[in-house]
């Protein structure tokens, strides 16, 4: 069965690179640009891994990792291009 990866990155260049990677190495990738849309994926299909930007332009990454987690236990890793 293959692996479901949801990533939430606004930047369409880092976004590319992590789909290209993951689907080349066989997983089913779903990527978004903005937090807002990671409901409908979590509570709609079976997602295995959320690889998430903490700093998205809509909502912070960290607020949506906390809404995630209270109804789901799916692995979140967290990526940032920040340097603090």
């Amino acid at each position: 069965m293959t692996k479901h990866v949801t990533i939430v990155e606004d930047d369409p260049d880092v976004r590319a690179v992590l789909t290209r990677s993951l689907g080349a190495d066989g997983y089913h990738v779903t990527a978004l640009e903005c937090g807002t849309e990671i409901e409908n994926i979590i509570f709609s299909r079976q997602v295995d891994l959320v690889v998430l930007d903490i700093g998205l332009p809509d909502i912070d990454g960290l607020t949506i990792a906390q809404q995630i987690r209270r109804h789901s236990d799916v692995g979140i890793i967290i990526v940032s291009g920040r340097g603090d």
